[in-house]
């Protein structure tokens, strides 16, 4: 009886720590689906309600030519790629209070000031995060094409925004609204290794963070929506010091950046995407 005893408690261990396993999995599976505060209303059975915010800041970043660099590599080699490049991307968001949105192929999207809201600090956190981006790609290279790099747009906006929980067997937390359209429009419409930014966001970030450089692009036909004055965000004064070298040359301004442009990854770095003039050195993680 006490031999039956023990290998029962036995059994009920094993089985419970089964259990524990299996929900820490899926309590790990849910917060990469949802902001940490929202999974934990979920999970107590609580209903999270659309909610309006008045102002938040939304990043979109794309690689270009990313078409063409699929069509001549092995799927293996793809996703080594964005999983090497997202992996970096993720911790860089994690530090500066975004919240990824969505991955969809090479196109990466983060929103800050949801859910937790802030009055202007989610546009230098964009901001931050954009130039961390773009620092951390200067210096990555194609894993599977030794000497080339990727180069890519990143484009921002700010505004108010709405947000909910969209899906019930595989909820995602969604932003929306014509904040992420034209979000979005800023990156399309901008030039590789450069960071185009709206006037809103512009007069946020010049008016509450003056450490960050930003120049005039001027006006922008953007599809869809019309023609914008738009910025570039060019860098952040040398609060923090960057030790890499130039490269040899500056790269070229396109003429076209849809992803068809040709052999995009030759192009040589500009040494930091960034005028000596402005006394500007871009952040680095």
């Amino acid at each position: 009886m006490e031999e039956y005893t023990n290998g029962l408690e036995e059994l009920v261990k094993r089985r419970t720590g089964l259990l524990e396993e299996a929900q820490k999995k899926a309590d790990e599976l849910l917060s990469e689906l949802l902001p940490k505060s929202v999974a934990e209303e979920l999970k107590v059975g609580r209903r999270v309600d659309a909610k309006n915010y008045k102002s938040a800041s939304i990043l979109y970043s794309d690689i270009v030519g990313f078409t063409s660099l699929c069509s001549e590599s092995e799927p293996m080699e793809v996703v080594a790629l964005l999983s090497g490049m997202f992996q970096k991307f993720d911790h860089i968001i994690s530090v500066h209070n975004g919240y990824k949105m969505e991955t969809i192929g090479d196109a990466y999207c983060v929103a800050s000031g949801v859910p937790n809201p802030s009055k202007t600090e989610h546009v230098s956190n964009i901001a931050t995060i954009a130039l961390l981006q773009r620092e951390f790609l200067y210096d990555f290279m194609i894993p599977h094409r030794p000497g080339q790099y990727l180069h890519c747009r990143w484009g921002f906006n700010t505004g108010p925004v709405f947000t909910g929980v969209v899906g019930i067997r595989a909820p995602r937390y969604s932003v929306f609204g014509p904040t992420v359209t034209i979000a979005a429009k800023m990156e399309n419409s901008g030039i590789p290794d450069k960071i185009q930014m709206t006037l809103k966001s512009h007069q946020m970030l010049s008016a509450r963070f003056p450490e960050f450089r930003c120049s005039s692009r001027g006006s922008v036909k953007i599809d869809g929506i019309g023609t914008l004055l738009t910025y570039w965000l060019d860098g952040v004064e040398d609060l923090l010091k960057s030790d890499r070298t130039p490269r040899e040359k500056e790269l070229p301004v396109a003429a076209s950046t849809s992803d068809e442009d040709p052999d995009p990854y030759t192009f040589p770095r500009e040494s930091s995407q960034v005028s000596s003039a402005n006394s500007v050195v871009p952040l680095i993680p």
